[in-house]
Formats: C-alpha cells, structure tokens, sequence
C-alpha cells in the first residue's frame, strides 16, 4: 500500500511538473514587451481630458445609453489605431504638415466645444436636455458620440499619427500584440469611465450641478485648445 502510495505521489507530482512546463512555455511565447508598449502608449494618451473624455463622463452621469457610447468610442479606437499600425501611420508621422494640420483643426474644434459648453452653463441647457432624454432614442446619442469623436481632428493625431508611428517600430509578428494591448486600455477606461461616472450621477441631479460642471468643461477645452497651439504653433 506504501508503494502505491508513493506512485500516486509522484504522478501527481509529474503532472503538475508537466503543467507547469507548459505554462511557462505559454509564458514564454507570449510577448510581454509588444503588449505592454501598446498599452502603456494608449494610457498615457487616453487619460487626457478630451472632449471625447468630457462626452462619456456626461452620458454617465446622465444615465443615458452608457453602453453603447463607450461601446462606440472603443470602436473608433480600433478602428483608427488600426489603420494607424497596420496601413498608414509610419508614413503620416514623417509628414509635419499633416500632424500641423491635425493639430490647428484640434485647436478649433477644441475652441468650439469650450464656447457651447459656456453657453450651456450660462443657460442651463444640458441639465433641461439630460432630464428631457432619460429613456430617450438611442440614435441621436450615438450620432453625438461619433461627431464628437471623429469631429475632432485631434483624435487623429493621437491614434493614427502617434501611434502609427510607434508602431511602425514594432516588429510585424508583433504588431498584433501592440495592438492588442492598446484595445484593452481602450475599452477598460471608456467603460470604466462611463459606468464610473454613472455611479456617481446623483450628485448631479440638479441644474446648479450641471452649470458648474459645464463652465469647468469649457475652462479645460480652452487651456487644452492653448497647450496645443503653444506645441504647434511655438507660441
């Protein structure tokens, strides 16, 4: 009884040898440093406060179609930083005029978005909006969540420039893992942030709230549209 005890022991012991050989070998294959490049790149462009950003964080607070906005920012992000890695980022990141260009239409746009949002807290208009679209058609959402996003010159210049550019670096067999680390930033934080946002929407349940928190949004688009006009046009 010793003896097959003892040989029960060491099956046991060889296959979870054997196991975690095969682990480590899975280990091994897997690029580690192509997945962490892209999704170190993606946080550190994607936590800027944007007008994207600014979007879903309303959407939440607002409890409206909060899915399906961050479901379409993620997308766009795939979308662009695809084309960015795989078709035609190295080659726009080597052309200065486009990345100007990008960078004056961001400032614009940016400058737009900071003037209706001071125009709403003057008039209180997003608070009247937001309590007139609970429940509220899904399209006219998504219709905003796409302008806002690709609108704006500026998300160009972050997921195809940028990061194309960076990814004209990575090896070809690696590409995949790059981009596989951004897309898992990219969705964590906009359904991160939406539904974060959303927990938090009862301190905005007046207009009051929503008035101050529209003059802060028009605030940070105009120091954002001045940073990039002081990169771009060296002031």
């Amino acid at each position: 009884s010793s003896d097959l005890a003892e040989h029960g022991s060491n099956s046991r012991a060889r296959i979870i040898n054997e196991k975690k050989v095969k682990l480590s070998e899975i280990l091994s294959a897997f690029p580690f440093e192509a997945f962490a490049r892209g999704a170190g790149l993606m946080l550190s462009l994607i936590v800027a406060i944007g007008a994207q950003n600014i979007f879903v964080i309303s959407q939440g607070l607002a409890k409206s179609h909060v899915a399906a906005v961050c479901a379409i920012c993620a997308l766009c992000d795939a979308v662009l930083t695809g084309i960015g890695i795989f078709l035609i980022g190295g080659s726009l990141g080597e052309n200065p005029n486009f990345a100007l260009f990008l960078g004056a239409g961001g400032v614009v746009f940016l400058l737009c978005y900071a003037l209706a949002s001071f125009r709403s807290a003057v008039q209180g208009s997003h608070f009247a909006k937001i309590q007139n679209s609970a429940g509220g058609a899904l399209m006219p959402v998504v219709a905003k969540a796409l302008a806002v996003t690709l609108l704006n010159p500026h998300v160009y210049l972050d997921t195809v420039v940028v990061v194309g550019s960076l990814g004209a670096t990575i090896e070809g067999a690696q590409k995949p893992w790059f981009y596989a680390g951004i897309m898992v930033v990219s969705c964590a934080w906009f359904f991160g942030l939406g539904y974060g946002a959303r927990a938090f929407s009862k301190l905005f349940a007046s207009r009051r709230a929503w008035r101050i928190l529209d003059a802060l949004v028009g605030a940070l688009m105009l120091y954002m549209a001045y940073l990039i006009a002081k990169f771009i046009f060296k002031i």
